[in-house]
């Protein structure tokens, strides 16, 4: 049954034309799953059986049944036949359940070398004719080649798919990149990740969640597609609850369940929208630097397979939502840091314009960046129009003054300098204080001229 050799046949024009039309038939598609099931359909009606079952080579497992006709599909699921002496035997009682005790099978073979069986069965034992096996091994002969171009074309076209999902998932990949440089914000960067998430995965709901910091809770910084009452319950609760994108947080793990009955086993009575009434579930940790910051989650409104690409591709978007996360928390505090500073300046302004005496700042290069009022007074110009610019170069008397040697002196040693000496623009006496930093020198006058001539 098993060799490789055929040899010459000869049938009635009659057959020939039938076999003919049979092999039109299996070679016209090349729908993997429709060539076996024509094949499987077509065998029992040339030799007039009952039943007839393709099964083809597994080099792991034997013979497994591909197709077949008239035999219940419970029978045969998941049947594997090993290669052996007793492969004959399992052949002619593939099934159980149904007597059929006749049985032709010859060998599919495809450039030399076995790769199945066609097998013909029916209802009463008969020897089989001549003509049956050499009609029955015509066909299997068209049927492997036929099956062969079928398999071919599947894997070719399989590959094609897996290749346009790849380019899909790449291009995802940069869209969600762009969008998360020009997210500022953890609730920019979480709606980013979640509604381009769900779109490229077909995901059904999707969040993203952040561990408070210095607490033990959970917070939904984002979700979309989940029942709007079941968020707001949930928008925090505890790390410790038995909820997958808890687990996920606490064990760092990733968690992929592919369908209900997984889901319900593992969280039979959990209450969170994350857990319930999905199909489907995957959720990621979120980690910078080794620390687990929070987790992302996706559901799906049926059961599936999370492959490679897809296990990949969600890595990739769990890493991305991550990095720019911890950019937002950065650039969260620079802009409360910055406010601060900004409030602070605000005060110190209101200080300054509210004394009395003259005070002004001027930086390295020796350019104003603060003029209060009465320092413009005192100095003899609009405070507005001397920020910016140069104190020597706008008040030129000033330079080879005691002011400028002392104002050079105190820059030079850093060190605090006060004196009395006439102001150069006015002629006033004053008392001049000066304070050098590290940004240039601060200046506060105090007229003394009425306190001398008293």
């Amino acid at each position: 049954m098993m060799t490789a050799h055929r040899p010459a046949t000869k049938f009635t024009a009659e057959r020939y034309r039938e076999l003919l039309e049979i092999t039109r038939l299996i070679t016209g598609t090349l729908d993997y799953r429709l060539v076996l099931s024509s094949v499987a359909n077509e065998a029992t009606r040339l030799l007039e059986g009952d039943a007839a079952a393709i099964l083809l080579l597994d080099a792991d497992a034997g013979l497994r049944v591909a197709a077949s006709h008239n035999i219940p599909a419970e029978c045969v699921a998941g049947l594997q036949i090993p290669l052996g002496p007793d492969v004959m035997p399992s052949l002619r009682t593939l099934c159980a359940d149904i007597a059929l005790p006749g049985f032709v099978g010859v060998p599919l073979v495809l450039r030399g070398e076995t790769v199945g069986v066609l097998a013909v069965y029916h209802r009463t034992r008969h020897k089989p004719r001549a003509e049956d096996e050499e009609l029955l091994s015509a066909l299997a002969d068209q049927a492997a080649i036929a099956i062969d171009n079928a398999r071919l074309y599947e894997a070719e076209q399989q590959a094609r798919r897996e290749a346009e999902k790849t380019a899909t998932r790449i291009a995802s990949l940069q869209s969600i990149t762009a969008s998360l440089s020009q997210a500022l914000t953890r609730g920019k960067v979480a709606s980013v990740i979640v509604d381009q998430g769900i779109a490229a995965l077909g995901a059904s709901a999707g969040l993203v969640a952040l561990l408070v910091e210095h607490t033990s809770y959970i917070e939904v910084i984002d979700a979309r597609g989940y029942p709007d009452t079941l968020v707001q319950q949930w928008r925090r609760f505890p790390v410790a609850t038995r909820d997958p994108v808890a687990d996920v947080v606490r064990t760092g793990e990733y968690l992929y369940l592919e369908s209900r009955q997984t889901l319900s086993a593992r969280y039979p009575d959990t209450a969170t929208p994350f857990a319930a009434a999905v199909g489907a579930l995957a959720a990621l940790p979120l980690l910078i630097g080794g620390n687990i910051i929070g987790a992302i989650g996706f559901s799906f409104a049926d059961s599936r397979t999370f492959d490679r690409d897809d296990r990949s591709f969600l890595a990739a978007m769990a890493w991305q939502c991550a990095q720019a996360l911890d950019r937002a928390r950065l650039y969260e505090a620079e802009q409360v840091a910055r406010k601060g500073a900004e409030a602070a300046q605000e005060r110190t302004a209101e200080i300054l314009e509210a004394i009395t005496d003259a005070f002004f700042a001027v930086d390295r290069q020796w350019h104003f960046v603060y003029v209060n009022k009465e320092a413009g007074r005192l100095l003899g110009g609009k405070r507005e129009d001397l920020i910016g610019k140069s104190i020597w170069e706008e008040f030129p008397q000033i330079v080879g003054s005691r002011f400028y040697e002392e104002a050079q002196r105190a820059v030079a040693k850093r060190a605090e300098v006060t004196f009395e000496a006439p102001c150069p623009t006015t002629g006033k006496l004053v008392e001049t204080h000066l304070y050098p930093s590290e940004r240039g020198l601060s200046v506060y006058l105090h007229e003394v001229t009425e306190r001398k001539s008293g």
